[in-house]
């Protein structure tokens, strides 16, 4: 009988012993789910079997008009009695890109073992517009749709991948412990008030920091051409005001998941992880699939072991490595190889994203697979970091200086904000921030792989965008902050954009390439093989050049002076020697034939250009000749508040504005303007007419095929 008591105490105690480690261990599973949820901030753990049912189908509510009450004091989008519109798209609720708590705004949770997030709704598999059997079919008027689904062609093997054709290798998760890993200084959260809260400027006075401090300042900002010191201060989750007007606050219908990439080299710690988190918590969970950061062979001690211990808990943010430099443009190509998502967005790894970023970018791409669309930029002051919404009612779209084929805004065509046309279409984009399909992108042949580091890139995707048949569309209602800077500390020279942009007009501009040309003096670089671009232009039977500047760009022919009678050099009479455009002056050399800084273009508009400048006068009063970046005067030169207008008449140069005429001084070798005079040699000028320029380069043996 006591062996048997014994024996009933032991049990108990055993069972009261497994109780309690059962318990124990439930509540720690419990803990650490609630703790992975946290560390991600905005966004679910991938890894959970659980996923979030969207409810929404449809196109966007804007475009179509599709019958959904809104009620515009809580924004808020009300789905009808009726199962569908008139377009036959099911109806659903939608929440905002600023929602919290996505398992109680978003929809259901359910168990399932797929990953796919358009799971549960039905629809018909169809081949999409471009030809794969992926898409899903929808009823209503001719759109290409675009809705991401799962694609069994891309599936990854587990462990480190390495290629030897992209030299990139993924940094797994959880598979190494960082232990004893030492953070840059850094602010995470901030409150209301703190440095540079609501996208404010901080600025510091002189008696604020000590000269240690000053010194730190100025390193920092050599390093990066913006002020890291200053960006320290400031959370990298700061807040930004949202200060869309009711146009843009406009409910949409289901969007697909989409694909983040940002590519780096050397970037900030501070300014990488603002664009990292500004991504994550100003983006509805159900839109991210996933954000791709590829380090392009970086070397700072920040961007290696601290950067991947941060990124541990951040779920949806996957971090790649380049194992030699690759420059941007290829750095993007591989990235892209290594996303998922059916819309692709591109962003620089310096900006920060607005409220509602993302669903008015996307939204044409769901519609039409060819579109491809980039947002409102806003500027950050690389001093001050401030930053907010540009609420003028007024757009400037892309355009493009024809001397070096780089970007630049088209302040000739603006556009009033309505309601009713919320993207208006670009002829050109700046390249660092935009969407596009996957689709698309990979249809029109990536970015060129012979392209080196960066510049080019953006002219390219914008010519072949529009040539090929698709469009490009500047998103009002979408905006996103970047830090612009006068120098790219990354880039291997200005040869590199000229191989670049050489290569972008021997493949799409046709025999429009030499107004290109002509402006660098024909000293063209070896630019490499362009056989499989061109074969790539061919074969989506891609529209000439011509049609481009008719139907998309028609300033652009105006810029190419194409009926223009003089370019090349303006010599003087009395002297051999030629206007120059010289270091923050207008002076006179010898003559030099094809010498870029002796190429000026007397236009059919009576302005005298060089390259990117424009010869002019500043003043009735200060008479003085000078030159200017064409950039700063698109606001200004048609009112004529600056005198750039010049008559050419018995070989002189006479200021339309002042009536003075240029003449040559020999002893300051510069030029000034003096009364007119017809005796005057020194006064006298001989313009270059463009067939006599092509006629000494063809003496050089550049071949000129000028006929447009």
């Amino acid at each position: 009988m006591f062996i048997k008591r014994k024996k009933l105490k032991l049990l108990i105690v055993c069972g009261i012993f497994l109780f309690f480690y059962l318990y124990i261990f439930i509540s720690s599973s419990r803990i650490d789910i609630f703790l992975s949820r946290s560390h991600q901030g905005n966004s679910l753990n991938g890894h959970n079997k659980t996923k979030v049912k969207s409810p929404f189908e449809g196109p966007v509510e804007d475009l179509l008009g599709g019958e959904f009450r809104i009620n515009r004091e809580h924004n808020d989008v009300i789905n009808e009695d009726k199962k569908t519109n008139d377009h036959g798209w099911k109806k659903g609720f939608r929440v905002g890109a600023g929602f919290q708590n996505p398992l109680l705004n978003v929809g259901e949770v359910i168990k399932e073992k797929a990953d796919d997030p358009m799971d549960g709704i039905e629809d018909e598999i169809i081949e999409d517009n471009l030809g794969h059997p992926k898409a899903r079919a929808v009823k209503g008027p001719e759109f290409k749709p675009l809705q991401p689904i799962a694609d069994k062609r891309s599936k990854k093997k587990k462990g480190h991948r390495k290629s030897d054709e992209d030299c990139c290798i993924e940094v797994k998760k959880k598979q190494k412990l960082y232990l004893h890993v030492t953070y840059p200084p850094f602010i995470q959260f901030g409150k209301p008030g703190d440095p540079g809260e609501d996208g404010q400027s901080v600025r510091w006075r002189p008696d604020e920091l000590t000269r240690n401090e000053s010194l730190q300042k100025e390193k920092d900002f050599n390093v990066h051409y913006f002020d890291e010191w200053t960006s320290r201060k400031i959370a990298v989750h700061r807040s930004l005001l949202d200060q869309r007007g009711p146009e843009c606050r406009a409910s949409y219908a289901y969007l697909p998941p989409v694909s983040v990439i940002i590519v780096f080299h050397n970037e900030a710690w501070t300014t990488l992880l603002r664009s990292i988190h500004s991504v994550l918590d100003r983006t509805p969970i159900y839109l991210l699939q996933e954000i791709v950061l590829l380090d392009d062979f970086s070397d700072m001690e920040h961007l290696q072991e601290p950067l991947e211990a941060y990124i541990q808990h951040l779920d949806k943010v996957k971090l790649f490595r380049a194992t030699k430099r690759l420059g941007l443009i290829r750095a993007r190509n591989t990235a892209f190889d290594h996303s998922k998502g059916r819309i692709v967005v591109f962003l620089d790894s310096h900006i920060e994203c607005f409220p509602g970023w993302l669903e008015p970018l996307i939204a044409p791409i769901h519609n039409d697979s060819t579109a491809v669309t980039f947002p409102s930029i806003e500027l950050i002051n690389g001093r001050t970091f401030g930053t907010g919404m540009n609420t003028k009612l007024e757009r400037t779209v892309g355009g493009l200086m024809v001397h070096s084929l780089s970007f630049n805004w088209l302040y000739e065509r603006k556009h009033n904000i309505s309601q009713t046309l919320l993207y208006y279409p670009s002829p050109t984009m700046p390249g660092g921030l935009y969407a596009v399909s996957r689709e698309w992108f990979s249809k029109l042949g990536k970015y060129d792989p012979e392209m080196d580091f960066w510049g080019g890139e953006n002219i390219e995707m914008s010519f072949k965008t529009w040539m090929c048949g698709g469009s490009l569309l500047l998103s009002v209602c979408s905006h996103v902050g970047h830090i612009f800077r006068n120098i790219n500390p990354n880039i291997g020279g200005i040869r590199l954009t000229y191989k670049n942009s050489i290569r972008v007009a021997e493949v799409w501009m046709d025999q429009y390439k030499h107004f290109f040309y002509e402006k660098l003096g024909y000293n063209i670089p070896d630019y490499g093989d362009v056989t499989s671009r061109v074969l790539l232009r061919k074969s989506l039977n891609c529209s000439d050049f011509g049609w481009y500047l008719q139907h998309v760009f028609p300033e652009l022919k105006k810029s190419m002076d194409v009926f223009g009678h003089y370019y090349g050099e303006i010599r003087s009479v009395s002297e051999n020697v030629c206007l120059t455009r010289q270091t923050n002056t207008i002076g006179i050399d010898s003559c030099r034939l094809g010498a870029v800084t002796q190429q000026w273009q007397y236009g059919s508009d009576k302005r005298i250009t060089s390259g990117e400048f424009i010869l002019g006068v500043r003043s009735e009063i200060k008479q003085e000749v000078e030159y200017w970046h064409i950039g700063i005067f698109h606001d200004r030169v048609f009112d004529k508040t600056v005198f750039v207008y010049w008559i050419y008449e018995n070989q002189r140069l006479v200021n339309k504005k002042t009536g003075l005429c240029l003449q040559v001084n020999t002893r300051s070798r510069s030029v000034e303007l003096k009364n007119c005079s017809n005796s005057s040699e020194d006064q006298q000028w001989k313009l270059t007419t463009r067939k006599q320029n092509q006629d000494a380069m063809k003496s050089r043996g550049v071949e000129i095929d000028w006929s447009v």
